[in-house]
């Protein structure tokens, strides 16, 4: 069941990713909507269960080791969301504001993150 949610999770960051990539203004709207209390804990909530389905599916993946070392970045980074969340969030917000090429690159860093996570969430090829 993780081994799904993280293919799920890696396909969410695809389109993230490329909505970065493609649409800067919007990205920046969509995570500026996530930086105010009560949507910044609803934002902890996703990154720690993110994390924890990408812990969980670490095991049975392509890439054990990363895929869980990721998956407790991801929710420690949620663990820290409400105590630090606005005091990180406005001054990159801003500076994301003053130059597009900034999302884009966070757009392909996602991109890159989903790509990877669907890769390592793929079934392992049988073993002769």
């Amino acid at each position: 069941m993780a081994i799904r949610l993280a293919r799920v999770i890696g396909a969410f960051l695809l389109v993230l990713g490329a909505i970065g990539l493609l649409a800067p203004a919007t990205f920046v709207t969509m995570v500026t909507v996530f930086q105010t209390p009560p949507m910044l804990y609803v934002a902890a909530a996703v990154r720690i269960t993110v994390g924890t389905v990408l812990i969980l599916a670490a095991p049975s993946s392509r890439s054990h080791a990363v895929l869980g070392a990721l998956g407790v970045v991801i929710a420690f980074g949620g663990l820290l969301t409400p105590f630090m969340g606005m005091a990180i969030a406005r001054p990159i917000l801003d500076w994301w504001a003053t130059n597009p090429l900034i999302p884009r690159v966070f757009g392909l860093v996602a991109i890159g993150i989903g790509g990877f996570i669907l890769r390592s969430a793929r079934p392992q090829p049988m073993r002769a």
